[in-house]
């Protein structure tokens, strides 16, 4: 089974930090379109889901350009799953102009959602905050009979920092079964 793995691609970024509005410009252009072809690579070589663990987009008003990017390469490969599991940065926006989800887009939530891909592999994803972060290993069930792969975005860590990341301690994680 193939699969590709990303997170913090933070498209649509206001990049305001040491760019001039050209290449401001410029560099959202070239965000989106490494997005395009990270999902054109993948339909070229047969791989079967997309798993994206967060920050997909980096705020919460998300432009029109970005925002039909994104939806018209789901909407595109639907012979490709793609795991959506929203991290700090993400917003509802991106989800909330659309009525009805294709079929091939999954979204994590909470309490874990757990997918099931062919016959042998499990994908769980819980969009962690300040309530459920501190337990999200102990809620945790995973079968020892599958390949599990578990989806989270924050900061692996032992303990806080000074952003809005949550945290995410592997120890805690580890030989869950």
């Amino acid at each position: 089974m193939k699969l590709i793995h990303c997170s913090d691609l933070h498209l649509d970024s206001e990049l305001k930090t040491n760019l001039t509005r050209e290449q401001i410009t410029e560099r959202k252009a070239e965000l989106l379109y490494n997005f395009n072809r990270m999902v054109e690579y993948g339909v070229s070589n047969g791989v079967q889901a997309i798993l994206i663990s967060g920050d997909l987009f980096d705020k919460k008003n998300i432009s029109a350009k970005a925002r039909n990017a994104v939806w018209g390469e789901i909407n595109r490969h639907k012979e490709v799953l793609f795991y959506y599991l929203r991290g700090n940065h993400d917003a509802n926006s991106f989800l909330s102009a659309v009525e009805k989800l294709p079929d091939n887009l999954k979204l994590f939530g909470d309490p874990w959602t757990t997918y099931e891909i062919g016959s042998n592999v499990t994908v769980s994803g819980l969009e962690l905050n300040e309530m459920n972060s501190p337990q999200a290993s102990l809620s945790l069930v995973l079968d020892s009979q599958r390949f599990n792969i578990v989806m989270l975005h924050g900061q692996e860590s032992e303990r806080q920092g000074k952003d809005q990341t949550e945290i995410i301690s592997i120890p805690l994680f580890k030989n869950h079964f």
